[in-house]
């Protein structure tokens, strides 16, 4: 798998998405990973209902929703500006 960047502010990062289609399902593939771990399917959806998928390991999700959550906490707390 690719690796993934983690964007703790994304605004203004993606100009050209005019229009953000929907994440409308996520789940769990149990040792989906080479290693025998858990991965993490994705679909998202366009207006016209055409659906993509993306795919990464459960622990490469915690570790960019911890990041996430720390960074709008510090936010949230008034300690860092976005």
């Amino acid at each position: 798998m690719n690796q993934l960047a983690i964007i703790l502010n994304c605004e203004g990062k993606f100009p050209q998405a005019k229009q953000l289609d929907t994440v409308t399902a996520i789940g769990r593939l149990p040792r989906g990973m080479v290693s025998g771990k858990s991965s993490v399917t994705v679909e998202i959806t366009a207006p016209n209902g055409d659906k993509t998928y993306g795919q990464m390991s459960l622990e490469m999700l915690n570790a960019a929703v911890s990041a996430m959550n720390a960074r709008d906490d510090e936010v949230q707390a008034g300690r860092l500006k976005d």
